[in-house]
């Protein structure tokens, strides 16, 4: 295994582990957005303020859990921008946008990802 593949793979993994430390936290926040929803298509007047308050107050106490859900998704899914500040000047020869190896490539496009590039990819 090399340099990128284990940066990958970790940040991959630092993604799973994120999507699952915040799967309880987003589960609480969409109970609490359903509740509020509930409470206000009920049309009780007064009859849920109680619980439409502790909703708003689980509601704001789990808002963290969907930044850090949306943070684990992007690490798991894709994680594009990261891999790409990473990398860059790690190889004159890989691609800026995903690492590919562009030895011996002339100007277009990176096979792998499609980030345009100028010139020729120096050879080895």
């Amino acid at each position: 295994m090399n340099y990128r593949t284990g940066v990958i793979l970790g940040l991959r993994l630092l993604g799973l582990a994120l999507l699952i430390y915040s799967s309880a936290g987003l589960a609480v926040f969409l109970m609490s957005l359903l509740a509020i929803v509930v409470a206000g298509a009920q049309g009780v007047p007064g009859a849920s303020t109680a619980g439409t308050a502790g909703a708003l107050f689980l509601l704001g106490n789990s808002a963290g859990a969907l930044a850090w859900f949306a943070l684990g998704a992007y690490f798991f899914l894709r994680g594009r921008w990261v891999h790409a500040r990473l990398f860059r000047g790690l190889s004159a020869e890989a691609c800026g946008g995903c690492g590919y190896p562009l030895a011996g490539l002339t100007a277009g496009k990176c096979p792998e990802c499609g980030l345009r590039f100028v010139g020729a990819a120096p050879a080895r």
